[in-house]
């Protein structure tokens, strides 16, 4: 019996041995699971911060709102120190055949304090020409040099580089893009006609459209954004108030907004409120039937210096572009000219209204509109008197309400 006790103390402390050994390799292993983990939704975090940042860049955003793009999407989840952040902004014209040159090609660093750990490689000359030499690759992969004959210089690509540096459990370099180094970095480049394309600047001022904002507008709050039933995106579909550039902490109003405020105007005549308008006062209706007034000036690219002869009656609205509603001998837009109310097309429910708003939305199209203020210029007999223009997005429409994205405000439209 003494024997069998020995041999069982002897087991047991074999067990106990074999458990104290196993155990720092089983916790090991479990803390590297994690450890992987969380370096794998970090960098799936930083390459979702950077491709938003590029789209966002690739709609005509400037450099305060890229970067306020990236911030806005990982505010939730990683820290926003500038310590632990470095951004880069890209912008290049491509050439007609396919080349970036060195002098068109700009890499900004927009934010961060330059203390990622791969700061000092990536803010390098060298670094720049290899990720120029990269995305002139990439563009001819993907057969964009083939067609780049027909864009010459309106084809830009424009992007972000993102590096952020993240404290690891165990100090180990696990992930195979981590190797030597705990910083991540994400990357995207999108390729985008220049804003100068596609909101024209030149030739009386082109590219308007019929929508005239009142000039005290201010920018929604995040309870306001909640409370909004969504026509287009669908309600399913509606973004997270997150999802937008970072707001101001209380109401802006429009004239000190910056890139990305977000603003909500009602229909209507009064104070902080949106209207549709039509070029030419005389316009009744639009020949041969089809789309409604407003749905034909609301087509991309705009219509408001369309002067060709349509036929449409009666006598004096031949042409559909812009004719000062005072002095229909003025067509070019200018503040102080007048600019009819459109009251015939039915707006939201007018023909082809909605399906020319959803395309704008989902091509997330830079418009110019009309800017009026009621205050000083007044609304008179369902005519509006222009104070000045702007460059808006339209992220979503309601029952009788808009959704703007402030760009810029605009003195290129033919100002005196």
């Amino acid at each position: 019996m003494s024997h069998f006790k020995e041999h069982l103390r002897d087991r047991t402390g074999q067990s106990l041995v074999a458990a104290a050994l196993a155990a720092p390799i089983f916790l090991f292993i479990m803390v590297g699971l994690v450890e992987v983990v969380q370096l794998a939704v970090t960098q799936n975090q930083v390459s979702t911060a950077a491709r938003n940042a590029a789209r966002y860049s690739a709609n005509g955003g400037e450099d305060a709102g890229i970067r306020n793009s990236v911030l806005n999407t990982i505010t939730e989840t990683l820290s926003l120190s500038s310590g632990v952040w470095d951004i880069w902004s890209i912008r290049a014209a491509v050439e007609n055949d396919g080349s970036i040159l060195t002098d068109t090609f700009a890499f900004n660093h927009i934010y961060g304090d330059g203390l990622t750990g791969d700061y000092a490689v990536t803010n390098s000359a060298a670094f720049k020409d290899e990720l120029r030499n990269h995305i002139q690759e990439e563009l001819k992969k993907d057969g964009t040099a083939t067609v780049i004959g027909n864009l010459g210089a309106d084809l830009d690509v424009t992007g972000v580089y993102i590096l952020h540096d993240i404290e690891t459990i165990l100090g180990l370099n696990i992930l195979p893009n981590l190797t030597g180094s705990n910083t991540i970095s994400g990357y995207s480049v999108m390729r985008r006609a220049s804003l100068a394309s596609s909101v024209y600047t030149t030739g009386g001022c082109y590219g308007v459209f019929p929508i005239v904002i009142e000039n005290q507008v201010q920018t929604i709050t995040e309870s306001e954004y909640d409370s909004l039933a969504f026509v287009h995106p669908s309600p399913a579909a509606k973004p997270a108030w997150e999802t937008f550039s970072i707001q101001p902490s209380s109401p802006m109003p429009l004239a000190g907004a910056k890139e990305g405020n977000i603003f909500k105007l009602n229909l209507g005549t009064g104070i902080a409120n949106f209207d549709w308008l039509k070029w030419n006062a005389d316009i009744t209706g639009i020949n041969p039937p089809g789309d409604s007034i407003l749905a034909t000036s609301l087509l991309w690219p705009g219509n408001s210096n369309d002067y060709n002869d349509y036929g449409d009656p009666p006598g004096g609205g031949a042409f559909r572009g812009f004719a000062d509603a005072n002095d229909s001998d003025d067509r070019e837009m200018h503040i102080g000219d007048w600019i009819a109310e459109d009251t015939l097309s039915g707006g939201f429910a007018g023909a082809g209204v909605t399906p020319k708003l959803q395309e704008h939305i989902d091509k997330e199209r830079t418009l110019r509109l009309v800017l009026w203020d009621e205050s000083t210029s007044g609304y008179n007999s369902n005519r509006f008197q222009v104070s000045g223009f702007g460059i808006f997005r339209i992220k979503a429409y309601g029952a009788d309400w808009l959704l703007l994205e402030f760009v810029r405000h605009d003195s290129s439209c033919g100002q005196v």
